[in-house]
């Protein structure tokens, strides 16, 4: 698994964490886990040019520094997730 570039698995229905063992893929490039049923945190994937999107999730919690320059709608449709780019949370 070492040498694998892009993993695809959108709109499948797949609950649970985001495997933590693939941020110790080093080549991987792309990861596309949108409209499924993650729940948890966001690991902190470090991967050089990587792309990310976990959309319409039910994650939480803050998104990793590293990843803050990915797109906003990467992350939208999730529980409570924070941080850049995600909008600040309105005043209460």
């Amino acid at each position: 698994m070492k040498s694998l570039r892009r993993i695809l698995l959108a709109n499948n229905g797949f609950t649970g964490k985001i495997l933590t063992s693939l941020v110790g893929i080093p080549k991987l490039v792309e990861l596309q886990l949108q409209d499924n049923k993650f729940d948890g945190s966001i690991p902190a994937f470090a991967q050089q040019d990587f792309q990310l999107n976990v959309a319409n999730n039910r994650l939480e919690g803050p998104i990793p520094p590293q990843l803050s320059s990915q797109s906003l709608s990467a992350f939208e449709g999730n529980l409570d997730l924070r941080g850049k780019p995600m909008p600040p949370c309105p005043p209460s």
